[in-house]
């Protein structure tokens, strides 16, 4: 090939954990992204939700609907980031990709893509 196959590695994309994760750590009301115990909870997950579905939520908005609505858009815009990642590097000869990190070791914003052993929109789609 004219292009040498490379690796990409520790490569990952924010994403919460899921409501029956998070609610059984927050008070409801710190029911919301920007609740004062999520600042503890390492990578906002703003930039993935504006990026992939538009400026028009209101992320400090707090309640168990809208939790709900606002994880589940942050976990299917890790998996829209992650697909959109790996079919670049492919279509550019990686052969190898290292997805940094497969799981949380708490409730909580990161890169994780498995919660509890159970996979979040990132594995799946």
């Amino acid at each position: 090939p004219a292009v040498p196959g490379y690796m990409v590695t520790e490569t990952g994309c924010v994403a919460m954990s899921s409501f029956e994760s998070m609610s059984a750590t927050l008070a409801p009301e710190d029911w919301s992204l920007h609740a004062e115990p999520m600042r503890e909870r390492n990578y906002p997950c703003d930039p993935i939700i504006y990026s992939y579905f538009g400026m028009g939520y209101n992320l400090s908005e707090t309640g168990e609907n809208a939790f709900k609505r606002h994880l589940y858009l942050c976990m299917l815009g890790q998996a829209m980031q992650r697909k959109a990642d790996i079919e670049s590097w492919r279509s550019a000869n990686a052969w190898a990709i290292l997805l940094w990190q497969l799981n949380e070791i708490w409730p909580t914003g990161g890169w994780g893509s498995l919660e509890y052993g159970t996979p979040v929109a990132g594995q799946i789609l």
